[in-house]
């Protein structure tokens, strides 16, 4: 949530900070855009440097990549004697599979036909439909209409 400030004839508003519970995703984007290309390693000072320079605190980036560690999303590694991180082979592959479809131009071809998924998923299990939902739309799904999705 925005504060705001008095400050002489107005107001400021004031950024919130961000928490570590919040930077796990940035953290990812940092490593899906520069460790990647760097032999999937990047240093904790690097990490810290390039969070700082994002005006967020080295303790909460501790925070949240110790929270990634235990999720099994970042995995130690030392070049020498600096300690880093590299990204775990399942996130990697997530990353490709993003990367192919945004990246990659694999259109239907009509003779392909269509695919409808039609699903009814009780409210006691909307987990369950959430990641449906998300895993349709990763794979190039749209709604047509509430638990009809097609492709």
């Amino acid at each position: 949530m925005t504060t705001e400030t008095e400050v002489a004839g107005g107001t400021d508003r004031e950024e919130p900070q961000a928490t570590s519970s919040r930077l796990g995703p940035l953290i990812l984007t940092l490593f899906a855009l520069y460790a990647r290309s760097e032999d999937n390693w990047l240093s904790v000072a690097a990490l810290i440097r390039l969070m700082s320079d994002l005006g967020l605190d080295d303790r909460a980036v501790r925070s949240a990549v110790s929270r990634l560690k235990r999720r099994g999303v970042l995995t130690p590694v030392r070049h020498g004697k600096s300690a880093g991180y590299s990204l775990d082979g399942a996130t990697l592959e997530m990353l490709a599979e993003g990367d192919s479809r945004i990246f990659e131009h694999n259109r239907a071809d009509e003779a392909d036909g269509w695919l409808l998924v039609v699903f009814s998923v009780p409210e006691t299990e909307r987990d369950k439909r959430h990641e449906l939902r998300a895993s349709l739309t990763r794979l190039g799904f749209g709604t047509a209409a509430p638990g009809i999705w097609i492709a």
